[in-house]
């Protein structure tokens, strides 16, 4: 490595780009029930940058003044709303062993939420009298092969499958959110902020294909119950209300389970538009179909 090398490494920011991600809601958030022209023009920003950036049509992230300005600008915390647009700008901060370190601790946690959520709904229905046959990380397109023949190439999130002798449909296909937010349990502000964004990923990105293949491409959970498995009740509730009104051409629930006590705590089934009602397995919790 040569001097300019080393030269140009000093120079490095505090912040440096990761991935771009949630930026349009992230300044949304910051400019609050200001116009984006009043907010711009607070900021002394270009209003056309920042509607790109809302719109997502901007095509790198933005820089870390800019960054940086909106958060002074913002009614909110600077320093809470500053580290909001940081990471949906898709910046962290330029420590890569700290990054890497809490990069893997994240993952070892998230990986030993979804065994945690697998053992106990696995437990429960053993302890409650079922012979299951376990299928664990399984893609559902290839348990049944007519999601192979999807016509819009929606992907369907599956984390684990379940087959429960005597029991109808097929496949009981298993995804899972493992956000807890315990690690804004003493910020409240901070935990909505959280819950939100968790929510918006929950229903802009990982669950929009199953749900618009429901619609477009029913037959193909003709065989299966979907059901989505929560460790957060805030979620849950934000989730389910967000689907109000909405009913469904196949079966789907959502389960609510608390890790502390490694039990299930109920169910609750999503409305078909034939009426047909279905009733948890789970006996010894709130069948919550409703």
């Amino acid at each position: 490595m040569d001097q300019n090398d080393n030269n140009n490494n000093n120079e490095k920011k505090e912040w440096m780009p990761i991935y771009q991600k949630r930026l349009g809601e992230a300044i949304n958030r910051a400019k609050g029930r200001q116009s984006m022209a009043e907010f711009a023009k607070k900021c002394g920003l270009n209003p056309m940058t920042l509607s790109r950036a809302v719109n997502g049509t901007i095509k790198k992230p933005l820089d870390e003044e800019t960054i940086r300005v909106m958060a002074e600008c913002s009614d909110l915390p600077t320093d809470e709303i500053l580290s909001h647009l940081m990471y949906a700008n898709g910046w962290t901060k330029n420590n890569t062993e700290e990054r890497q370190r809490i990069a893997r601790q994240h993952a070892l946690e998230k990986k030993e939420r979804y065994e945690s959520v697998q053992n106990i709904i696995m437990r429960t229905l053993f302890e409650d009298g079922y012979t299951i046959s376990p299928i664990f990380n399984t893609d559902l397109e290839y348990l049944d092969p007519v999601l192979l023949r999807s016509k819009y190439q929606l992907h369907t999130d599956v984390r684990f499958a379940l087959r429960v002798q005597g029991y109808e449909p097929a496949y009981w296909n298993f995804s899972v959110s493992v956000f807890t937010g315990s690690e804004f349990a003493d910020n409240r502000k901070q935990y909505k902020m959280e819950l939100e964004d968790e929510l918006f990923f929950l229903m802009k990105d990982k669950y929009k294909d199953a749900f618009l293949r429901d619609t477009w491409e029913p037959q193909a959970f003709e065989n299966s119950l979907y059901s989505i498995v929560f460790i957060n009740k805030d979620l849950l509730e934000g989730f389910q209300k967000m689907l109000e009104g909405v009913s469904f051409n196949n079966s789907f629930s959502l389960i609510l389970l608390d890790l502390n006590k490694q039990k299930v705590v109920e169910e609750r089934f999503l409305p078909r538009r034939d009426g047909v009602e279905y009733k948890s397995l789970f006996k010894s919790t709130d069948r919550g179909d409703r």
